[in-house]
C-alpha cells in the first residue's frame, strides 16, 4: 500500500471575473482574487476539503501564482512559501500537532560534482506501507523547492530499504535506517538492484 500525501493549491484566475472587492489585494486585481484550498488525504485515494478550517492559508482571497514547500526550520515537517501578484511572498511554517515521524533524503550523483540528482524516483518500505518520493525542485510557476525527498513516515521508526531509480535509468537499494533525520544517498553507493550480495 502506498502512504497518501495531502495537497495544497493555490490560486487566483487569469481571466477577469468581477469579485465582491473583498480581496486583501489593490483593486486592479480585485477581479482576479480566490481562496488558496487544502484537502487532506483519507489514506483510501480520496480527498476532503479542509480549507474552512485553515484560515491562514486558505482564510483571505488573493491572485497567487506559486507554491513552495520544503522543511524551512528543519525540524521534519514541510512548510509552505506562497507568492502573490500585487502582494508580498508569504511563508506558513508547519505548526500541526502529531506529524509522526519522517525522513528527509537528498540524492546526489558524484559523476556530476555531486550535484542533486534532479529526476532521481524513490521509494522507501516503512510500516507496512510503500512511500514514493520525487527529486523535483521545479513544481510551481517561478520557485523552486527544497530539492530533497520528504517522507512522513505516522507510526514507523525506521525504514527498511530505500530503492532509488537514477535518472540515466540505473536502479539501487540502500539500506534502511532510523527515522526523524536527514541523510543523503550517493549514486554507486548501493547496491544494484537484482543482484545478490
Amino acid at each position: 500500500m502506498t502512504a497518501p500525501l495531502d495537497l495544497a493549491v493555490v490560486n487566483g484566475r487569469v481571466a477577469r471575473r468581477p469579485s465582491a472587492g473583498l480581496a486583501a489585494v489593490p483593486d486592479f486585481w480585485q477581479d482576479y482574487a480566490e481562496r488558496n484550498q487544502l484537502f487532506a488525504n483519507d489514506g483510501s485515494g480520496r480527498f476532503t476539503d479542509i480549507s474552512l478550517t485553515t484560515s491562514a492559508f486558505c482564510g483571505r482571497a488573493e491572485v497567487a501564482r506559486g507554491l513552495v514547500c520544503g522543511d524551512i526550520d528543519g525540524d521534519g515537517a514541510l512548510d509552505l512559501l506562497l507568492t502573490t501578484v500585487g502582494g508580498p511572498a508569504r511563508l506558513f511554517k508547519n505548526v500541526a500537532p502529531k506529524r509522526g515521524h519522517w525522513l528527509l533524503v537528498r540524492a546526489v550523483d558524484p559523476a556530476l560534482g555531486g550535484r542533486d540528482a534532479y529526476g532521481a524516483a524513490l521509494t522507501l518500505s516503512a510500516g507496512g506501507r510503500r512511500h514514493i518520493g520525487w527529486i523535483n525542485p521545479g513544481q510551481s510557476y517561478l520557485c523552486s523547492n527544497d530539492p530533497r525527498a520528504h517522507f512522513g513516515l505516522g507510526s514507523a521508526a525506521g525504514v527498511e530499504s530505500i530503492t532509488v531509480l537514477w535518472p540515466d535509468g540505473c536502479e539501487e537499494i540502500f539500506p534502511g535506517c532510523s527515522a526523524d533525520q536527514k541523510i543523503t544517498l550517493r549514486k554507486g553507493a548501493g547496491q544494484p538492484k537484482g543482484r545478490g550480495p
